[in-house]
């Protein structure tokens, strides 16, 4: 620190004050700063002064000189790096939208009023009210940590749009191929090879966005595809999740078709790997491919909630997975496709066959007749129809 920057705190008296004013120069602002000693001692005042200076200087202050890469590079290295290589992911991913949005230059730039701004901005964007729900409360994590470590003074209001349970739904396989007819339009046509393939294999993977852009064909990352068995498997390392367990999961019939399509020469690095319009800019993040996938939904004019007019999104195609295969395989063997940490979550999103499925199911695999018709026909005699329905 140099001598600019050291926080000095006096002791001042002021005639209309019963007790002594401790103050000091801001040195980032140049404002003057005053707090109450809170004793009329001058000796007292002093001491108290002189634990206040303490204080500042220890880092109680420091977070209005911190600047928004440092705390950035800190906060990755110290927190984020015990998290899933799947978190981490997903915050530089916010963490990049923030910058290249609003681009903060200091920590204490985070106020309530920049975060209402980055939130708008998002909306501009045609993000889902989930997706910025998301991306806020990764943001609110980290700034909760900034605060705790005395990083920052005070936490700042995050108002986080609220998301209903039904966001979305399965899409059909006509709307598939019509999201796949305006890829071109939205992504180029040198670009839209790479971004189809990656639809197709949201399609018939069940894959979270994330995951399909984290998945690799090198086994020594988090997520992996492996291919040494007798039919492709998902590997899923402890670093790469919340469970911290290694895991090697079945893959459906569909998605492994697609990977052994793939040329073996080909098979290295990422699966899938989209490419953006302008080749210089890299490697799209997830944030900006799940941004493609939903205007290409709204191009192709697929809407899947009619009350929020909101389009097809990457995550609309897990969804569409997990129904296809609902009524293919059976709950437990569904969870593992669609990696739920809880089988109630099966249930309750994708194991909803009605009584007239359960019923056909029962009769191809009974091969019993019930000799029933479902065609309404009129009661044979006139008594019938005055008789009661018993309840």
């Amino acid at each position: 620190m140099s001598k600019s920057d050291e926080i000095k705190v006096s002791v001042i008296k002021f005639p209309d004050r019963k007790n002594f004013v401790m103050k000091y120069i801001d040195p980032t602002t140049g404002e003057q700063k005053y707090a109450s000693a809170k004793t009329p001692i001058r000796r007292e005042a002093e001491r108290a002064a002189a634990r206040w200076e303490t204080e500042l200087r220890a880092g109680r202050y420091c977070g209005s000189k911190i600047l928004w890469e440092d705390f950035r590079e800190k906060y990755e290295a110290e927190y984020l790096i015990k998290k899933s290589a799947n978190t981490f992911a997903k915050v530089a991913g916010v963490f990049n939208a923030l910058e290249r949005i609003i681009n903060p230059k200091y920590l204490r730039s985070m106020t309530t009023q920049l975060l209402s701004t980055f939130q708008a901005k998002l909306r501009e964007e045609k993000l889902a009210e989930s997706t910025i729900a998301g991306m806020l409360g990764h943001l609110q994590a980290a700034l909760q940590w900034a605060v705790g470590m005395k990083f920052l003074a005070m936490m700042p209001t995050i108002d986080k749009p609220s998301v209903t349970k039904a966001k979305g739904r399965a899409i059909t396989t006509e709307e598939f191929e019509r999201m796949l007819s305006k890829v071109e339009a939205v992504v180029g046509v040198d670009a839209a090879p790479s971004w189809k393939h990656l639809l197709h294999g949201l399609w018939t993977s069940g894959l979270r966005l994330g995951e399909a852009m984290a998945l690799r064909f090198d086994e020594d990352t988090g997520m992996a595809v492996d291919l040494t068995g007798e039919y492709p498997r998902l590997l899923i390392q402890a670093k790469a999740q919340k469970s911290r367990k290694d895991q090697l999961l079945p893959l459906s019939t569909e998605f492994c078709e697609l990977l052994l399509a793939i040329p073996e020469a080909e098979r290295t690095g990422f699966v899938f790997n989209p490419l953006p319009r302008n080749t210089s800019k890299g490697r799209p993040s997830m944030w900006w491919a799940s941004r493609m996938i939903s205007r290409i939904g709204e191009l192709a004019k697929v809407v899947v909630n009619k009350q929020e007019e909101k389009f097809a999104s990457a995550h609309d195609l897990r969804r569409s997975f997990g129904t296809r295969w609902a009524s293919k395989v059976k709950p437990a063997t569904l969870q593992l496709l669609m990696r739920h940490a809880d089988v109630k979550t099966t249930m309750d999103y994708y194991v909803t066959m009605d009584a007239d499925d359960v019923a056909r199911e029962l009769r191809a695999v009974t091969g019993y007749s019930f000799g029933y018709s479902a065609q309404k026909s009129e009661p044979a005699n006139e008594s019938q129809k005055s008789q009661p329905v018993s309840r």
